[in-house]
């Protein structure tokens, strides 16, 4: 039902459609006609616009073409130049660059230079630094030492008197003194008898004081509490500056080892020596040389401690001078008690082939009372074969002037010795009887006889004297 009412509704429409379209048809056609023309002419027009556009746009194109042509050979040109501009502004900055580099390059190496030269600087300051630490260390302990060593000479004294309390020796360095002339007295306290001066001597031997009996000592009415060594003095030297041992010490001119020594000790005492030899021979000093001088010996006589000076311990010496010209003739007395001749009486500088004269400082037959015991010098004795004391035959009466034997003058110093004997001793007798069967209440007898050089003395026995002999 509802596509029957739609079909002629749609026919209706095609057929006015139709009607109208065939009503129009001429005047469609020729408005057609007209139109073609129109757009024929139009066309046509159009072509030519579009001919001359198209031409105006080819012209345009080829000027454009042309222009751009020119444009892209300007740009090209000016590209190139700019290019060859920039290409030498380019090497120019190259060149420039170059140099900078160069230049950076060399203050880079200044600088590397720099920082090598302030490395090595702040290395030699470091070093520097160090080296001034280390110096102000050293120096603080050279201070420090310094302080030390100049503490006061009396709490010096008082540490080495500590010290040997509780130990009772001493080994290390002693200086080396000595009499200033062959003929001084070695006891004698005056600084000026001795050389060189007073503390400043550096000539050291090695000593070792155990067991040493140490003495006081005497300066002026001071007495200085076990100051010296005297006895067996050179037993406590355990060796001399040249490293030799012995009694004495013996520095010789052309010696290679102690030519040096012999030079220095000569020089201290040679002023010394020509004015005590001028005095004794009566002689100008200007007839004395040095070179009269072959040897000097030196022989200890004490070894004394709590000094003054770099080293508190010193060992004083005799002096014995050999020479071409002259000889030293010394007397020692070894005194009651005493087990070494020490005690110089005499001495006096002689002329070669002089004969020496017999002392008057010492009277053979003096007698000395020491505990109740009386003692008598006797003497005087020659050297013995070593040059010391000393030989077992006494020199007689009748022997004096004395003329001495090559061997006594070998050293240059020709000593004579005399002793004190007791003139009374005491022996004591015991007779034991041992044994169960021993008696003891049995009484024994004795025979005594007692002689001195070949003669027979008295004696007692008891408080009774006695003869030859007696039970």
């Amino acid at each position: 039902m509802l596509c029957l009412v739609l079909v002629p509704v749609c026919g209706i429409s095609i057929s006015t459609f139709a009607v109208n379209t065939d009503g129009r048809i001429n005047r469609a056609g020729q408005e057609s006609t007209q139109i073609m023309e129109e757009s024929k002419e139009t066309s046509v027009a159009n072509e030519k616009d579009l001919k001359t556009e198209q031409e105006k746009k080819k012209t345009s194109e080829d000027s454009s073409e042309s222009q751009t042509k020119k444009e892209n050979e300007t740009t090209k040109e000016e590209s190139e130049d700019k290019d060859n501009t920039q290409d030498e502004k380019d090497s120019k900055e190259t060149d420039t660059e170059e140099e900078v580099t160069e230049d950076n390059s060399k203050k880079e190496a200044a600088e590397e230079e720099k920082k090598t030269e302030s490395k090595k600087s702040e290395g030699i300051k470091e070093v520097s630094e160090e080296a001034t630490k280390t110096l102000e260390e050293k120096t603080t302990e050279a201070a420090e030492k310094s302080e030390e060593a100049t503490q006061t000479e009396s709490d010096k004294n008082k540490e080495i008197a500590v010290k040997e309390s509780e130990d009772n020796y001493y080994i290390g360095q002693a200086a080396i003194y000595y009499l200033s002339n062959p003929t001084g007295d070695p006891w004698t306290n005056d600084t000026g008898a001795w050389a060189p001066t007073q503390e400043t001597s550096d000539v050291l031997s090695n000593i070792n004081t155990k067991g040493a009996t140490w003495e006081d000592g005497y300066v002026g009415n001071t007495v200085y509490k076990n100051k010296n060594i005297k006895s067996n003095v050179a037993s406590y030297i355990t060796s001399w500056p040249d490293s030799s041992t012995g009694s004495t010490w013996t520095v010789k001119r052309d010696n290679n080892t102690t030519g040096s020594y012999f030079t220095f000790i000569l020089n201290s005492i040679w002023d010394s020596y020509k004015s005590s030899v001028a005095t004794d021979l009566n002689i100008n000093v200007s007839e004395l040389d040095k070179t009269h001088i072959t040897e000097i010996t030196l022989t200890p006589r004490k070894i004394s401690r709590d000094n003054g000076g770099t080293y508190p311990y010193h060992i004083d010496c005799a002096l014995s001078i050999k020479s071409t010209k002259i000889f030293t003739a010394k007397f020692w007395v070894k005194n009651p008690g005493e087990s070494e001749y020490n005690t110089q009486v005499d001495a006096k500088n002689y002329l070669i082939g002089s004969k020496v004269k017999k002392t008057t400082n010492a009277t053979i037959g003096s007698t000395k009372v020491v505990d109740g015991v009386t003692y008598v010098l006797d003497g005087w004795y020659p050297e013995n074969a070593a040059g010391g004391a000393c030989d077992s035959t006494k020199i007689n009466q009748n022997q004096w002037d004395y003329d001495p034997l090559p061997a006594e003058l070998a050293d240059g110093t020709v000593n004579f010795y005399a002793h004190y004997s007791p003139t009374t001793t005491s022996i004591k007798l015991k007779k034991l009887v041992t044994g169960n069967m021993g008696d003891r209440t049995k009484k024994f007898h004795f025979t005594i006889s007692i002689t001195k050089e070949n003669k027979n003395v008295t004696f007692k026995v008891g408080n009774t004297p006695k003869k030859v002999s007696g039970r």
